[in-house]
């Protein structure tokens, strides 16, 4: 499963959507959770729903949920244990036709849970992600730097088994309850990461992403 929560790309989206069309690897489906846009993204999408009816699950928020509840909702909603889920933001996009299959063969040959990877931003420049240098460097990965980056994917099953752990997902929520709206990545990947394991996480020095910033990059 392909898991893209957005909010206000219609000046990407379409672009983001046409690298996962175009993937040579074509036994997947895609969760597109619209996060209440107030712009023309909701007719782009119709647009592939159209092209696609049996690849895409299509949600609309009717108010803004933010992306940390957006993505437990969809995986819980949408996956089965066994998927490989790969996440994906709607302002950014595949680096080639390529970019799934790799991801499948790595799981088939390193049989893992977690993987994350090596990026490229517009301006042609990679990334500064990196293996993790140890065990001892991996179970302290709350007090070093976060570098665990885009090509992001991951077994269902994990994420499953962070709601065995913790039924109520505090650990993505503040001291109030309420869903954390930013660090969402960091917040997101921190408990698949310490489920997973350190053997079971792997680094994929590839690039099979593209990487969008601009000045609305937060804000999704």
């Amino acid at each position: 499963k392909i898991l893209m929560t957005f909010r206000n790309c219609q000046d990407f989206l379409e672009r983001s959507l046409t690298s996962v069309f175009a993937q040579d690897y074509k036994n997947f489906k895609i969760l597109l959770v619209n996060d209440a846009s107030e712009d023309n993204s909701d007719a782009i999408c119709q647009k592939f729903i159209d092209q696609y009816p049996d690849q895409i699950i299509y949600t609309k928020n009717e108010d803004r949920k933010y992306a940390l509840y957006n993505q437990q909702r969809a995986i819980f909603d949408y996956t089965n244990p066994e998927d490989i889920v790969v996440t994906v933001d709607g302002d950014d996009f595949f680096s080639g036709v390529d970019s799934l299959s790799y991801v499948n063969d790595f799981y088939t040959k390193e049989n893992c849970l977690v993987t994350y990877g090596q990026y490229q931003r517009l301006n042609g420049n990679r990334g500064q992600p990196r293996p993790f240098q140890s065990e001892e460097e991996f179970n302290n990965l709350r007090s070093i730097p976060f570098f665990v980056s885009h090509l992001r994917t991951f077994k269902a099953k994990v994420f499953h088994e962070i709601k065995n752990q913790d039924p109520e997902l505090t650990c993505m929520k503040d001291e109030h309850g309420n869903w954390y709206r930013i660090g969402c990545d960091m917040v997101f990947c921190l408990p698949l990461l310490e489920v997973a394991g350190y053997d079971k996480v792997k680094y994929i020095d590839k690039v099979l992403y593209i990487y969008n910033h601009h000045q609305h990059s937060d804000d999704r």
